[in-house]
C-alpha cells in the first residue's frame, strides 16, 4: 500500500517544519506515547528512536530511523522507516516546500510493506477509503496545528 498526498498550509515554512521536530511530534502523532533518542542527534540520518504507538488498548513498540534528512530555507524533507509488530515494514516521507512567502505546501508520502505473504494479502484486501482517511486526518491535523502556530514566529 503506498500514499502519496500534499496540503497546502498558511503558515512559513518554519512553522510547519518545527512541528515535526523532536518536542511537537506528539502534537501531530497524539497517539505516539513515547519518543526517544536512540542513537545520533536529532534530525540526523541514521539515527534510531525508541516509539511506542498506542491503538486502542494495545501498545506497539518499534525502533524508528532517519533514513534521508534535509533543511534548507525553502524546501525540507524527512525520511523514515520502521518495522511493526514483525510484520509491516512502514516507510513516510514528510516535505515541506515555500509556495509564498507565508504559504507552506507539506507532502506525505509513505508505504506499507508486508513482511510475509498473509500480511500482502491483508493489506491488499484493506480498505483504500479507510487508509485515504487517516492520511487526510493526518495533513488536517499538521494543517491545524501549524496555522495555530503561524502568529508566533
Amino acid at each position: 500500500m503506498e500514499w502519496d498526498k500534499a496540503i497546502l498550509i498558511d503558515a512559513p515554512i518554519e512553522v510547519v517544519w518545527n512541528l515535526f521536530s523532536d518536542e511537537n511530534i506528539q502534537r501531530i502523532m497524539p497517539n505516539i506515547i513515547e519518543h526517544t533518542l536512540l542513537e545520533k542527534k536529532e534530525n540526523e540520518i541514521g539515527s534510531t528512536y525508541k516509539q511506542k504507538y498506542r491503538e486502542g488498548r494495545r501498545i506497539e513498540t518499534y525502533i524508528l530511523e532517519i533514513t534521508a534528512y534535509e533543511d534548507q530555507p525553502t524546501y525540507k524533507y524527512k525520511t523514515t522507516q520502521f518495522v511493526l509488530a514483525k510484520s509491516f515494514r512502514i516507510e513516510t516521507t514528510y516535505s515541506c516546500e515555500v509556495v509564498e512567502i507565508n504559504k507552506t505546501k507539506l507532502e506525505y508520502k509513505g508505504k506499507n510493506e508486508g513482511l510475509n505473504i498473509f500480511i500482502r494479502a491483508l493489506l491488499k484486501l484493506s480498505s483504500l477509503r479507510k487508509n485515504q482517511k487517516v492520511v487526510d486526518d493526518f495533513l488536517e491535523k499538521v494543517k491545524a496545528e501549524a496555522e495555530k502556530d503561524r502568529t508566533t514566529i
